[in-house]
């Protein structure tokens, strides 16, 4: 029932964000705030799992955003670095600033990416069968949430991408955000 209600509401999202006449109502947040409160979020996700996350953000990070789009693009991409990663894994938190933007990424020491996974990771239902060794969290995905987030961050005038070394080398995925102008 609960992934019905999931896969629904991805749905929803998803054709909410393919219409061109939605724009995201942007102004100055806190960025690292954000950061802050998504990875407490699922913390207890990843202790059940024994994971540990680091974080290596800036402070007063303030950036142009809808910060409810934003949460969800950076709950996503934690839920999957938990989810893809074995219990006792690393991931890792970072920000960088650049002149005109912030880029945000989130590295993991988990199953990684073929060549062909990496082309379909942020295509609409681009889900990808992942299994390994300790991944049977039971937390099932629509393969909307990344093709959901690429929206959402290229709505925000920002791109995503991600790095993988290949099977079981971890993956980093990235996005960017426009500074805010003080």
């Amino acid at each position: 029932c609960e992934r019905l209600q999931n896969i629904i509401n991805n749905l929803l999202k998803t054709s909410r964000l393919e219409s061109t006449e939605i724009k995201p109502k942007v102004q100055k947040e806190d960025l690292s705030f954000l950061i802050n409160f998504c990875v407490h979020e699922l913390q207890a996700l990843a202790e059940r799992r024994k994971q540990s996350i680091k974080l290596d953000i800036h402070d007063n990070l303030f950036v142009n955003m809808e910060k409810e789009e934003i949460h969800d693009v950076l709950s996503n991409i934690l839920t999957n670095a938990i989810k893809y990663t074995p219990p006792k894994g690393k991931i890792e938190v970072k920000t960088e600033l650049k002149k005109d933007f912030v880029v945000v990424s989130v590295s993991d020491n988990g199953i990684g990416f073929t060549e062909e996974q990496k082309k379909m990771i942020f295509q609409q239902f681009g889900k990808i069968e992942r299994y390994g060794k300790g991944l049977d969290l039971g937390i099932d995905g629509t393969g909307l949430g990344l093709y959901i987030s690429k929206r959402i961050v290229e709505m925000h005038d920002g791109k995503i991408w991600m790095e993988s070394e290949g099977k079981s080398k971890g993956s980093t995925f990235y996005f960017t955000l426009p500074t805010a102008k003080r």
